[in-house]
């Protein structure tokens, strides 16, 4: 990332804190650019979820209209 960090293996462990990365475009468009962006808490569906990244603007996954992403933690049950 260009700003923060990639996901942790424990933050794709069921029961953990909420956390997203963000695309550049979303961090201009919504955030204004600011790099007090990363430990902020933001809200992602009523939930709140704390940015811990910024991607590179070149970052196209799965395409380019994509500007969130959270880890794929499983279940306990």
């Amino acid at each position: 990332p260009q700003l923060g960090r990639v996901f942790a293996p424990d933050d794709d462990r069921a029961g953990a804190a909420g956390v997203a990365m963000i695309s550049d475009r979303l961090w201009r468009e919504r955030f204004g650019g600011d790099r007090g962006i990363v430990g902020r808490a933001v809200e992602l569906n009523g939930q709140p979820v704390t940015v811990v990244g910024v991607l590179p603007p070149d970052v196209r996954y799965p395409n380019a209209r994509t500007d969130l992403w959270v880890p794929f933690a499983m279940s306990d049950s």
